[in-house]
């Protein structure tokens, strides 16, 4: 908020210094003040629009905040429409418009003056939420020439490989990634990381190990609950794949307590109560899961949102089929 106010400032000393003018040279100060009005107007006009955004994000009217952003990117006027369409982009990946997120962070990309390697980094990461490996890849290869000791390039490039079949150039890129100085989040990524990379390779003694030495990094709570449901969730995905659908149960029925937003984790515990013989349990499950993301309802959708291995999501079809009995 004071950023925004920052704009009036040195209009408010503008006009104090016009108003002593005025006393000594009223011609010079008639000059002045239109050059006010052409160049100050405008500024004080856009900190203006900017606070308003910034005001409806803080209220959680993000789609309020991104139709406002709509508005001031279509007027003729001096601003910063790299900084505007990175704020918008923040804001379309937050209501899950993906597409428009990258799109954003590209159309912002081109008009910076100076290469940003951190939107490579994340525009990497959206392509990976959208199962765009390829992409994902080539980013983070950009990212890497600009920081080659970057987490965040390591860690995504290692998924993008291991999604497209080089799972050994993922563990490779992990181990580089863990050489360097990392985060606390960083490390618990880049080993969540190696560890689906060596499950990939039905490694699953070595996915272990790494699934726990990433859910030991200590994390801020907030961070914790973001991060370790999906490492539990990965160390279900063993067992389950192992046929030891107790144990999976448990590993996603506690990514399930810990964040019961994470629906990959609550698609997986249904599909282990329904393999368990729970099925009722199981059935009440995947229907509050429906509630939730009704977009789950469409099969393509489905897979490619959550991600999970064809064993579980065949077991998901058949739970899927058991409730139109």
């Amino acid at each position: 908020m004071l950023r925004n106010q920052s704009a009036w400032v040195p209009m408010l000393l503008l006009t104090l210094v016009l108003i002593a003018l005025a006393l000594v040279n009223p011609q010079f100060a008639v000059g002045l003040l239109a050059i006010v009005i052409v160049v100050g107007l405008p500024m004080i006009y856009m900190g203006y629009i900017y606070y308003l955004g910034e005001a409806r994000t803080v209220r959680g009217d993000l789609r309020g905040a991104i139709r406002h952003y709509d508005r001031v990117l279509s007027l003729k006027l001096p601003m910063n429409k790299a900084a505007i369409l990175i704020r918008r982009a923040a804001l379309r990946n937050a209501v899950g418009d993906v597409d428009g997120a990258i799109a954003d962070y590209t159309a912002a990309m081109d008009k910076l003056p100076t290469t940003d390697p951190a939107l490579y980094g994340v525009r990497a990461a959206l392509y990976l939420g959208k199962r765009d490996y390829q992409n994902a890849l080539e980013d983070s290869d950009k990212l890497l020439q600009f920081q080659p000791r970057s987490e965040v390039g390591f860690a995504n490039r290692a998924a993008a490989r291991m999604f497209l079949g080089d799972t050994q150039g993922a563990i490779e890129d992990c181990a580089h990634g863990l050489e360097v100085e990392n985060s606390p989040s960083g490390k618990a990524l880049l080993y969540n990381n190696r560890g689906t990379a060596y499950r990939l390779q039905s490694d699953y003694a070595d996915a272990m190990a790494d699934y726990n030495v990433a859910l030991s990094v200590a994390l801020p709570e907030r961070e914790k609950i973001m991060i370790h449901p999906a490492i539990m969730t990965n160390q279900g995905i063993v067992y389950y794949l192992q046929d030891d659908y107790e144990n999976a149960r448990i590993y996603f029925q506690e990514a399930n307590t810990l964040n019961p937003g994470f629906y990959k984790a609550v698609a997986a515990l249904a599909a282990a109560r329904f393999k368990l013989g729970q099925v009722p349990e199981a059935q009440k499950l995947w229907m509050e899961l429906l509630r939730a993301e009704p977009r789950y309802r469409d099969a393509p959708f489905l897979q490619r949102d959550l991600h999970l291995p064809m064993q579980i999501m065949a077991d998901i079809s058949d739970l899927i089929e058991s409730l139109k009995m």
